[in-house]
Formats: C-alpha cells, structure tokens, sequence
C-alpha cells in the first residue's frame, strides 16, 4: 500500500513537470500570451532594423503588448526600406501619430520595437502604417557618436583654455 502512495505521487510530480516544461516551451518559442484573434497588425517602412528579428516584442511604456510577426524588404520610390509587420493587443489602442523605434536591451542585448504613444484623437486601426519611425543604432553607432562627442568636448576645452 506505501508503495503505491510513492507511486501516485512520482506520477503526479512526473505529470506535473511535463506541463511545465511544455509551458515553458510554448512561451520561450513565442507561442504564448497574444493569439491571432487577440491582435491586430500595423505596419512601418524603416531605413535600417539593425538585428530585429521575426518574433521580437514590441513594447509600449516598458510592457510587451505585441510582437514582430514579419519582416520583408521594399522598394519605396527607388529606396530600399525594412517593412515591419507588428502584431498589437487589441486592449491597446493607439493615437495615429504613435511613433516606433528599434532599441536594444542593454548594450549588446536583443533588439525589440519601442512604440511611443501620440497624442491624436484618431487611433490607428489593423493594417495601418505608423509614419514617424527611428532607425535601429548599432553598436558601432553608439561608439561613433561617444567618441565624437568625446572629440566635441576636447576641442572645446582647448579653445576655452587659448
């Protein structure tokens, strides 16, 4: 009879773990937290996504409240631009003159979409393009401009000293 009662409760700690493990899965893979029918998707033309990836969340305020569902590439009037497809909560609406930006976590972490919320009455509904976009600023980028800001400050301190 003891023997039985380990039984029923390896059973269970081996079920209970599996479900974990299969929700772990699920919410590492992307599959979790927003349905289809749940979302609604935008759109932004973008010069440069740095490492942007297919499935990587978009954020309002800190808080995901959507992923990149796809990215292709355009031709808009001879320029090469990155078409940004977002999917959204549809418990999020936003202003038309929301604008978009590709951040990094950290200083070499995983990019994601940074949406800024406007202040216009009209709301952008699915399949609408969000106009005001900033590029992605890689890590080259960020070196650049430190070291010339450096180079800004130098100077200056050398005219102020003549």
């Amino acid at each position: 009879m003891q023997q039985k009662r380990i039984d029923v409760w390896v059973g269970l700690f081996v079920l209970l773990g599996a479900i974990a493990l299969v929700a772990l899965v699920l919410r590492v893979g992307g599959k979790g937290g927003f349905n289809s029918s749940d979302t609604y998707e935008l759109r932004a033309n973008i010069t440069e996504i740095g490492n942007l990836k297919v499935r990587s969340p978009v954020k309002l305020a800190g808080v995901t409240v959507g992923r990149v569902e796809k990215i292709t590439l355009n031709n808009l009037d001879s320029v090469y631009k990155a078409e940004v497809v977002i999917s959204i909560s549809t418990a999020v609406t936003l202003p038309k003159d929301t604008s978009l930006a590709i951040n990094t976590s950290g200083l070499i972490g995983e990019q994601y979409v940074h949406l800024t919320q406007g202040f216009e009455q009209d709301k952008l509904v699915a399949g609408d393009e969000i106009e005001r976009t900033e590029q992605a600023m890689g890590l080259e980028d960020l070196v650049r401009t430190f070291i010339s800001n450096k180079v800004d400050e130098t100077a200056a301190t050398d005219v102020e000293k003549k």
